[in-house]
């Protein structure tokens, strides 16, 4: 069976054993298993907002769970304290852990003209958290990173990227911009999903096509629409969605 591996790398400055840095830090986990709190207070129904009826939430919507417990979810691994400065508009990351700074800084040159830059009170400055795992995959195997889906983390935001993790045997930091609004101290407490990591096997891609619909296609896009929309209730769910295999541990 293929496998994705997370092992524990000494950063430069961390100043005790591997065993150590991995028994105090928490380890990656299948995205399933790190679901948000908004998400598990929601019911399947609930009344709209004028009482009239019952409607279907995100809960019983298979695309929006399927894409938020896809893959495997890096957790933070330290407390990490941000300061925002209104009047001179900087932040600064002051944890230490053992020696080992888990921020540090990244040049803004690299990611001039940004969207976000002018977006958010601090997201002129770039940083990157410094990742104590490397991560290996088998021959042929890439990884993509990005912020958890549908998490809606709102203080920061990855910069999203591909990683042949096949080939790459070193640890990946993970770039980010501060969209927080608020001035002052803010702690990202150790355990907050960071990361979603999804592998997956290069170069198989599809042909692309553009075109219109032949009648025969017309047809069997009305159909669906209307089994969907009038005769059965959640259609994709029931006959169209490929529920999927459970992460091993």
């Amino acid at each position: 069976m293929s496998k994705i591996k997370f092992q524990t790398y000494e950063p430069a400055m961390w100043t005790q054993t591997q065993e150590i840095l991995l028994e105090s830090i928490p380890h990656p986990v299948p995205a399933g298993k790190l679901i948000p709190d908004y998400y598990k207070k929601l019911l399947p129904k609930e009344t709209d907002e004028y009482g009239n009826k019952t409607i279907n939430t995100v809960k019983r919507c298979p695309p929006f769970i399927d894409i938020m417990t896809e893959g495997y979810i890096i957790p933070l691994w330290w407390d990490i304290t941000c300061l925002t400065t209104e009047d001179t508009g900087e932040i600064r990351f002051k944890q230490l852990f053992n020696g080992y700074n888990p921020v540090s800084d990244h040049s803004k040159e690299q990611f001039k003209y940004h969207p976000y830059q002018d977006k958010y009170p601090y997201s002129h400055i770039i940083a990157k958290f410094v990742s104590p795992w490397l991560i290996t995959t088998p021959p042929g195997w890439s990884c993509l990173f990005t912020s958890p889906f549908n998490h809606l983390e709102s203080r920061f935001k990855l910069f999203d990227a591909i990683v042949d993790t096949d080939k790459h045997y070193m640890t990946i930091n993970f770039p980010f911009v501060w969209t927080g609004l608020e001035t002052g101290q803010h702690v990202i407490k150790k355990g907050t999903p960071l990361v979603q990591v999804i592998p997956f096997k290069r170069d198989e891609n599809l042909d692309f096509e553009v075109s219109t619909m032949n009648d025969k296609e017309i047809e069997k896009a009305h159909i669906e629409y209307t089994r969907h929309h009038v005769v059965v209730e959640n259609h994709y769910r029931e006959n169209n969605w490929s529920k999927r295999k459970k992460q091993p541990d």
